[in-house]
């Protein structure tokens, strides 16, 4: 009988991932936010999905998703966001120093994590920038051990035999 352990794929609610964001700069700083995934990991988040989409679903059902259904979906995940995937945030100086727990603003100010800062950032973000951190944080792959995507080339070569 064989013996599959894929138990290091697992991602919990724990788990969380550094996203840089390379695309923006402020005050010279790169930021980066600390993110739980946006699956079923993160209850809290998952429940107001589900909650979302029991009210959306008879035009699931019927076809007409439509570009309207898709903005409130991002417009409600601006606000889920900042209170349950991102869970901290920092910035990399130009000389690549990092700083945990605080981004510059527009005017250069440090400003301090927390929920309604967050909430801030969140909502000035370009659809497109909001777009690529949900496409991340819906990825699991992202959220687990390091060494657990390495694949053992040697194992997988006899395995084909």
């Amino acid at each position: 009988m064989a013996n599959f352990d894929f138990s290091k794929l697992n991602v919990s609610d724990g788990r969380t991932a550094r996203l840089v964001m390379h695309q923006i700069t402020l005050g010279g700083a790169t930021p980066f936010l600390v993110v739980r995934p946006a699956t079923e990991a993160t209850k809290g988040y998952y429940n107001a999905v589900l909650k979302r989409a029991g009210k959306s679903l008879r035009q699931v059902q019927a076809g007409a998703i439509n570009a309207g259904m898709m903005n409130e979906n991002r417009k409600d995940d601006r606000k889920l966001y900042p209170e349950h995937i991102i869970t901290d945030w920092g910035h990399i100086k130009e000389d690549g120093t990092e700083v945990p727990g605080s981004v510059p603003d527009a005017d250069g100010k440090l400003t301090k994590f927390d929920l309604a800062a967050c909430t801030d950032f969140i909502s000035a973000l370009p659809n497109w920038l909001f777009d690529d951190i949900r496409q991340f944080c819906g990825n699991p792959s992202n959220f687990v051990e390091d060494d657990a995507t390495v694949m053992d080339v040697e194992n997988a070569a006899k395995n084909s035999d």
